[in-house]
Formats: structure tokens, sequence, C-alpha cells
């Protein structure tokens, strides 16, 4: 059995130099809604000289149940290095007691490979550019990308199952309905219903409704859902009991909802929505008045616009705006712990029952699990020498963001029950919300636990006064002890946060043997603990769910399950009919979650189930895998691609009964080599490949009782600047029979400066003036990596590229020891000569950042922003260490240090010309990187449908629009394309899918 679990030390999300960007769309609901019987009623007694007086009565004969695991989180794993296969990551994560984890993420999925487990560059240049908060997004998920690629174990969805079962929660899945095709989805339930990975919900996207404009992948509301459905499809052919969920606004009162609302065929079985609210750019009233209206806001701007009210609606992202004064901070979790509680008693209409089946509220990776050490240096220079590691083996000194304190103490009340008590407060005192309004200062909300004799009560304080609070159970004060588990804000600072420096400024406490009335600190939350005289029965176990069925030795079935609270044994049954489980094995210890059943015959198909035994009944696992004993089948090879220079991906659809995989390559009119085993994942990238060569690949499934035979082959050839797709494609003039489509090239690193070649220079650039740069140790010494640096006193310019280059973007890392008086680093756009071209430069003799032109020999200032002017904006770059980069797009010109936009004007002075670097002192430039659109030609593909059914209408289309004059009127069509260079190369994607409709 389970007991109350306790947690570690806690702090805030510091993005460093370069800020994550997060979005709060606000809502203005406040219709009242009525308590039911079992929810929160609050009144106040206004007091005003602490300690205030608070009664929470508890009515234990009012009780409404909710779902076991209800509490969980959003998960940012790919934003870093960090393994689910670290078994610190693994202690750390059980120990929260979490009921689900969604997977992979949030934004991350519109570029994630779940395939692969790596982010796709490929998406990732169609999905942001190019304007500022996608550019800002771009450069930071690259960043994420490169250390990626420095470790040894991608983040695979096996590795993913198998961390679930290690920590007992459940999942929910957003799809890549953005960038993967409908067959790519179709594989991921596939590889779902063949892992038995335990999933509560489908997500058809993760908030798709912003992006309709830039970038344009929907072009309205019902062409979203139109697009949806046959994602919706192929998840039910596999799985035809899964929930599939549509997305809403985050803002209830939306187009986007309307639209969902008078969709006219709804296809979906519920919603999901995340709502960001409260502390953008006010006080803490702010914050109060969502606190407030949250349930109305859920009732009013949400299920009021569902078309089957009674339908669930997933709620798993909820907090306030992050980029505002409350993020991160102690109020931040005193708004999550709130809400959550108040959602719980949510009901719309008759419904008698919530809506909200499973919310969650804050991350896990960057919030729970919050490294104090990133070894980003360390994995940027693993990725510059193409280098990989072994992350488990990293000291990252996890510890907690301060509102995941908060939230913890009140999540082991949550997940260690399954239904609440009617809980009253009065007295207390009162806080403000927005215009002159104010409400209780104490909310409170009582749980009947369900295991281990153990009741519990959650109080949350929004004021800045003490309070004491006697618990009444049906009228009566209690006369017994409490365990006391609380957070408050340290000396009433209610924007405190922790940090990697103070890592406990916010921390959990405990007291014991706490007793009427209970102190309740300023601005905290406080879980009180209490057992019964009387001791109450156990509630049923929870559902067990088989994770593992597999074949790892021969006559043999390893079965692995998500552990049951309220288990006192465990009972294995088996047969060879799921409606005949004739063979038992009882008595297993509840402190075990797996077992491997021997005696099994060859060739044979066995089905196996899990009991619960507890004290008051049995409950039996939610599935009934099964487990054939003889070698897996053939799986089918999807496709071999370019993924990289030097590298290519393959994957395949997964196969019933596989433990793992092995892929073998071989160079086209050559013999295989040794095949390489890549566990059980469904998708590989190969690299060390010779650029320009024709590669087969094939792959083949194993388990305990052999090796399935190779799939058919394909043929992939790695070349170091494949195109990409293009992206915004849209159709922006019409007629009913022709359609004019526009599209933008999109971006692709066309060089890469990491300068380890050590040999003291760099080939491939050209000096311009002064000496040339040369190739040294970085001077950092900690830095394990090499650099290129400027020596001259005067002015010192080397450049690449071509001549011709009109659009692309420089950037680069520059490191400055020590400025001299006149000092100034920099880039070059558009060089043509040396008395033309642009450059963007710091210069430290003015402490400003310029854009100029020097054109026939003449220097023009276009603009300059001075430190002063930027820290007022809440922008401060380190100067000593920064990356810079300057962006040429038509008359476009853009600069940004640290991912902040500096500059962005238009000037067409210079048309075009090769990028380059701008010294006049000693300063070392790393990671240099030029991206020009890699694409010198489109393909135009159409269909009726969106989905399938594709036909080629223009080939070699070069400029960035084209013109279908073959059309029937009243017909709705979509478009999509590919890229293609001078050589022949087709890019590996499509680009969006744009509908004239």
């Amino acid at each position: 059995m389970k007991g109350t679990r306790r947690f570690f030390g806690t702090s805030a999300f510091r993005a460093g130099s370069k800020r994550a960007l997060y979005v709060c769309l606000t809502a203005g609901l406040v219709a009242a809604v009525m308590p039911r019987a079992g929810e929160q009623a609050v009144q106040a007694a206004g007091c005003t000289t602490a300690p205030c007086a608070v009664t929470i009565n508890v009515d234990t004969g009012s009780e409404e149940s909710y779902a076991y695991g209800y509490r969980g989180l959003n998960n940012e794993f790919q934003k870093g290095i960090v393994e689910f296969t670290d078994q610190n990551v693994i202690d750390r994560t059980r120990a929260l007691d979490l009921g689900w984890i969604r997977w992979p993420g949030g934004t991350n999925v519109n570029f994630f490979n779940w395939k692969t487990g790596l982010t796709d560059t490929e998406y990732l240049a169609q999905f942001y550019q190019h304007n500022e908060h996608a550019e800002a997004n771009y450069y930071k998920y690259m960043d994420f990308y490169k250390m990626q690629r420095s470790t040894q174990i991608p983040e695979r969805l096996s590795d993913f199952k198998d961390f679930l079962q290690k920590v007992g929660a459940r999942t929910a899945i957003p799809i890549n309905a953005a960038m993967d095709p409908v067959s790519k989805v179709y594989d991921l339930a596939k590889f779902v219903k063949d892992n038995n990975i335990p999933v509560l919900y489908w997500e058809l996207g993760n908030e798709p409704f912003f992006y309709q404009n830039d970038p344009k992948i929907y072009a309205n509301t019902p062409d979203y859902l139109a697009k949806m459905k046959p994602y919706r499809d192929a998840i039910k052919e596999v799985l035809p009991g899964a929930q599939v969920l549509i997305s809403y606004h985050n803002t209830p009162d939306s187009n986007w909802n309307n639209a969902i609302y008078n969709y006219p065929n709804p296809y979906w079985d519920g919603i999901n929505f995340h709502r960001y609210k409260g502390g953008a750019a006010t006080d803490l009233k702010d914050a109060n008045e969502a606190i407030a209206t949250h349930v109305s806001v859920i009732n009013n701007g949400y299920i009021a616009r569902m078309q089957n009210k009674s339908q669930p609606a997933f709620f798993p992202e909820n907090g306030v705006d992050l980029g505002g004064v409350i993020g991160e901070t102690a109020y931040h979790g005193i708004y999550n712990a709130e809400t959550l509680l108040r959602t719980l008693t949510q009901r719309y209409g008759t419904n008698t029952s919530s809506n909200i089946r499973y919310m969650g509220g804050f991350r896990l990776f960057n919030g729970y699990l919050q490294p104090a050490n990133r070894f980003v240096n360390a994995s940027m220079d693993l990725y510059q020498r193409g280098q990989k590691a072994d992350a488990t083996g990293y000291n990252f000194g996890f510890y907690s963001a301060a509102p995941a304190v908060y939230t913890h103490i009140m999540d082991l009340a949550v997940n260690n029950s399954s239904s609440y008590w009617g809980t009253t407060v009065t007295g207390g005192a009162e806080v403000d919300r927005l215009n002159g309004a104010s409400m209780p200062a104490i909310y409170a909300q009582a749980f009947r636990g369900s295991y281990d004799n153990k009741n519990y009560v959650v109080i949350t304080n929004k004021s800045d006064k003490a309070h004491t609070a006697t618990l009444q159970l049906n009228g009566t004060a209690y006369g017994g002890t409490f365990t006391k588990i609380y957070a408050a804000a340290p000396n009433g600072k209610p924007l405190a946060r922790n940090s990697a420096a103070a890592p406990q400024s916010v921390k959990e406490q405990i007291e014991s043997g706490a007793a009427n009335p209970v102190s309740i600190p300023a601005y905290s939350i406080v879980r009180l603990e209490w057992s019964p005289a009387s001791p109450q029965a156990d509630k049923a176990p929870q559902e067990p769910w088989i994770t593992h069925a597999d074949a790892v030795t021969t006559g043999a079935a390893s079965l692995k399950w998500l552990p049951s609270d309220g288990a006192n044994a465990y009972t294995i049954k088996y047969g060879m009919s799921p409606s005949s489980l004739t063979n038992a094995i009882t008595g297993i210890s509840p402190g075990v979650s797996s077992y491997t059943v021997t005696g099994l015959s060859a060739n044979t198909t066995y089905y196996f189930q899990v009991e619960a035994v507890g004290t008051s009944g049995t409950t039996v696992s939610a599935n009934v895998p099964s487990l054939t004993t003889a070698a897996p089948s053939t799986p089918l090879l999807r496709s071999a691609y370019v993924e990289r220079s030097g590298a290519v991906g393959v994957e395949w659809q997964s196969v019933p009964g596989a433990t793992g995989y092995k892929v073998r390559y071989k160079l086209s009119g050559g013999s295989y080599g040794t095949p390489i085993d890549v566990g059980n994942a469904v998708g590989t990238r190969v690299e060390g490949l010779n650029n320009g060569q024709t590669y087969m690949f094939q792959v083949a499934a194993y388990n305990a009782y052999g090796t399935s035979a190779y799939s058919t082959e394909d043929a992939a050839y790695p070349n170091a600047n494949n195109p990409f797709a293009p992206h915004d494609v849209k159709v922006s003039a019409k007629t009913a029979t022709t359609a004019t489509l526009t599209w933008k090239p999109s971006y692709d690193e066309t060089f890469k400066g990491f300068f380890e070649d050590g040999d003291g220079t760099s080939s491939g650039w050209t000096v311009q003036a002064g000496p040339d740069y040369t190739a040294v140790n970085h001077p950092d010494a900690a830095r394990a990596t090499k650099v290129y640096k400027a020596t001259a006193s005067g002015q010192q310019i080397v450049t690449r590229g071509s001549a011709s280059w009109s659009n692309f973007e420089i950037e680069a890392n520059i490191d400055v020891t020590s400025y001299n008086s006149s000092g100034r680093v920099g880039l070059i756009g558009r060089f043509q000569d040396i008395n033309n071209y642009y450059y963007f430069t710091y210069d430290h003799s003015n402490a400003s950042f310029r854009l100029a032109k020097y054109v026939n020999g003449a220097t023009v200032l276009i603009a300059a922003k001075t430190l002063t002017e930027l820290s007022a904006k809440g922008i401060k770059p380190n100067v000593a260490d920064m990356n810079v980069r300057l962006v040429m797009e038509g008359t476009q010109l853009k600069a940004m240090v640290n991912d902040n936009l500096i500059v962005d004007v238009t000037d067409s002075s210079i048309g075009a010309g090769m990028a380059g670097l701008w010294a006049n002192q000693v300063a070392y430039f790393d990671e240099v990187l030029i991206r020009v659109p890699n694409a010198t030609g489109f393909k135009v593909y159409r269909s009726t449908q969106p989905d399938t059914g594709y036909t080629q209408v223009a080939g070699h289309v070069t400029g960035t629009s084209w013109t279908d004059t073959d059309l029937q009127a009243g017909v709705t069509y979509y478009y999509k394309l590919k890229g293609m260079n001078d050589s022949g190369d087709v890019s590996v994607g499509f680009s969006n899918i744009a509908p004239k409709q």
C-alpha cells in the first residue's frame, strides 16, 4: 500500500539569456455559480487584525467522487537532456504520486518526431519562421535540438512507457497534427496498442488556434476540424475505445470555440483546453479575480459551448501568466492549488459529475524537477565535437520551483483520495479582486482518504494575515491531533521564488501533533492529515494496468503493471482466451509490480490479467494483453530518408510481441553489415554515412523466440543541404475555378562553423580586411571546444557564402574577455566588397548596439540601441558572452541579441552579398551559423481530401506563388508542397496543407 510521500526542495525556472516565451489569453466571464451539495461554500467576516480566526466545517455526509489519479502534470523533457531512464528522475517522480504525465508535452509536440525521439529540424524550420515570437522559439528549440544530439538516448516512447510503469502513472498524448501525416499517427496508436501504454486521452493537436496566421497551419476552425477527422479515424481504427479530444481556445468566449459549437458533424469524444490567467500586468488582484471566477468561466465559457455537455473536458495546462509578475512564485502555487480544488467541485446544469475528469497545472521537468545544473555548455561542446555522452550520469541538482512546493502539498491529498466532502469556511480576512470587489482569503477542501485510515483537508491563505483555523467534523470541533504539512511565503513575500542559489527559499515543512485551532501562515498552503477514531474502511484498490507482457525468455512471459493503491496482494490470471483465464498465481506481494510467468508452451497465444486484492474488494486490470510465444512478424518499413548531412532517418511500424528491432544497411550494390540493435523503438538515426552515396536499409523485429525476416528495402542518400518544404502555404486569391497559392521558403543551416579542425585556421573563409582569424581553444578553460579568434586592433573582416545571397541570416556566439575603449564586435550582411555591406556590432565606446551600412565607402547609421535603453525594456545582455544574429529578408533587416529583437528596420541599399564576421580587437567567435532558403523550386500537390489522394499538379515552380486554373466550381481542394533543388533532391516532408474552400 502507498502511504503519504514527502517531497524534496524547490525553485523557479530561469530561462537565462534566452528567455522562454509563453502565451496568456484571458477571459472575462464572471457569471455566478451557486454551490451544490458537496461544493465549497465560503462566508467571510472581514477580519482586519491578525491572527484572524476561521472555522472549517466538514460535512462527511456530503461526499462526491472523482477519478483516481485526478492530478497530473505537463512534461517538458525535450527542453533539456534529462532522460526517462535516469534513476534519480524515476525516484523523484515516483515520490510525487502523480496520476498521469503528458507526453511529449505542449508546444514542442509540433516539431518532435515521436519515432526517433528527437526534434525534427524540417518540422522546426516550417513551424517557426519568420516573425519575432516564432523566431525566438525557433532558435530556442534549435538549442534544445543540439543538446538532444549530445546524448546517447533519445526521448523514446518505449522508455517513457517504462518510466510510467516505474512511477505508477498514466499518460495523455497530444498528437503532432500540424506536421505528422495521418499514417504516422496511425503508427503511434499501433505502437501504443502493441506496447500496452495506458493512455487516458488523445489530443488532436496542442493549441492549434495559435496557428491560423504565422505559421498558417489552419485556415480557420472548420479547416482544423476537417483536417483532424482523419487523425481521429486512424486512432479509432486501432483503438476503438480511445477518448479523442479536440482543442478549445484558451480564451473561452472566442470565435474558435463558437465555430466548434456550431460544427455540423461533431465526431470527437470530448474537448481539452488550457487556461493561463492572472498576474500578467497587475498585482495579486488579477490572480484573485481569476480564482474567484474560475468555475464559472469553465461552465459558461467551455461546457456551455459544447454540443454534448456530458462529455469530458481535459484540463492539462493551468496557471498564471508565466511571463507575468506572479509566474514561478509562491502565489503562483496558491493560484494553481486553489483553482484545482475549486475545479473538483465543478458541475454544469443537471450533470451529476464534473466534466473535468483530470486536471494538470505546472510542469514535471522545469517545475517539479528543476535542474540547478543544465549542462548547456557541456552539451553544446559535445555537439560541436560530434560526440555523445550518457546524460543519466549527470548530477542535475534537482530542486523544485516555488509553485511545485505548494501544489505538491495539495497533490498528496487529491491523489491519495477519490472523493471529497462538503466543506465550508466561516470568518477570516478578505482579499482584493478587481474593480473594488473582494473575496475570502481562506479556502478549504476536505478529502475522504482512500486508504490507510487517513483523511485530509487542504487550506489556502491568499492574504498577508496569519489565521487560526478550527476544524469541525459535522459541526463538532475535532478533538484529536493532526499532521500539518505546509509551505508559506518567506517573510510574508508572496512573490518569493526558489533558485539554484536558494533552492529552499520556499519549502515544505511538517509539524506533528498539531491541534485545534491550527495556525495558517500568511500566503500559505496547509494540508492537515488525521486518522478517524473509528477506523474507516479502505476503498477498493485502484484499477491496475498491465504495461508489459513480453517474451524476454522462451517459455515465459515477463509481466509488469502500474502498482495499485490499496492493494494488499496481486493475483495473475492467464489462459488461451480472454474470456477463459483458467490459470492463477495468487499471493503476489503488494510491493511487487512485476512477475515472470513460466511454463508457457511454444507457438501459443496467452492472455493475462492482474487483480489487485484489497481489504474492501478486488479490482481487475483495465486491459487484458496477449503474448504469442513465437518470433514476431516482419515489420513494415515506412521510409528511409535523409535526416541531416551524413545521416539517414529510418522509420517503421511496430509489430505485436516484439521486444526490440534491428536495422541494417549497405551501400547500393554492396553487402549488409552488422545489424544495429535499436531496442524497442520504431525509428532511429543512422550516422557516419557518406554524402551523395545511396544506401539501402532494412528492419527486423525480435524477441526471445527469434528474429523475424527483414523487411523490404528502402533507399536513401544523405547530402549536405537537402531542401526543406516551404511554410505558410495559403490560397491568397481565388475565383470559382482558380486558386493562387503563395508560400515562404524555409531556411536551413547551410553552414555551421564550430572550428574543431584544430589546424590553426578555418577553411572556407575569405579575408577581406586585416589578418585571418585563427582557430584556438575556447578562452574559458572549462569549455572543451575551439573558437575562431580575431586579433587585430584595426578592422578585421572575414566572409563566406555567395555574392548572390539576398535572403539569409547569420548568427554567432561572441566572447570578449576584455573590451578596448573603442572595441567593436559583430556580424556582416550582404558583403559585396570592402566598400559595400551591412554590419551589426556592439560598440563599447558608447555602450550600444548599432546597425549600419557601408555604401560606396561611406558609413550610414541605420539604427542604434544603448544598453540603458534596452535595460529599460528588461533586456540586459551580457556583452562579454552573447549570441548575436543578423537577418536579411528582402528589404527587412533585423538584429537580435540572445533572441531579443534589438533592431527591426527596412532598407534597400544593398540587395545581395555574403555573410561575415567583424571585429577590431581580440574576440572569440563560435557556433557561427548561416541559414539560407535551400530550395530553388517547388512541387505542388492537390487533392479533394485533406489526408489522401494527392497528385502532383506542378513541377519545378520557381518563385513563391503559383495559380491553379483547372478547378471545378463548388469543390473544396487541398494543396501541399515539397521543396527541391537544382540537383533534383526533394524535401522529406510536405508543407502545411492549404484549403481552397
